[in-house]
């Protein structure tokens, strides 16, 4: 398993607990629109964070690129359940800041 697809399996886990710990309902849904979020961004996030690695991309860059994805998991996520405003954007904000902190544990 590549580095990458490493940090993508860190990511889905993180993501399944963010899940169990906001949501009490649909989990499982959630977590597919999620895993669809970052199938479709992978093309991005293995771009960016070799990018990252290799000092070619500053932390801040990172983040703000990966920031700019959160319109997309919401829509994936929202396309399986409807939730809750607060409760999408608690978990959005949570899983993109899951993948920004583990991309930085494991890349910088």
């Amino acid at each position: 398993m590549s580095n990458f697809d490493e940090f993508l399996a860190a990511v889905e886990d993180g993501t399944k607990e963010i899940a169990r710990e906001l949501l009490v309902d649909n989990r499982e849904k959630i977590v597919e629109g999620s895993k669809a979020f970052l199938e479709e961004s992978r093309a991005d996030l293995e771009k960016w964070t070799k990018q990252l690695a290799q000092g070619e991309l500053s932390a801040n860059d990172f983040e703000f690129l990966v920031k700019g994805k959160k319109d997309l998991l919401e829509v994936h996520v929202q396309s399986q359940v409807g939730l809750a405003k607060i409760t999408l954007d608690k978990f959005r904000v949570r899983v993109i800041d899951l993948l920004i902190n583990t991309a930085f544990d494991r890349f910088v």
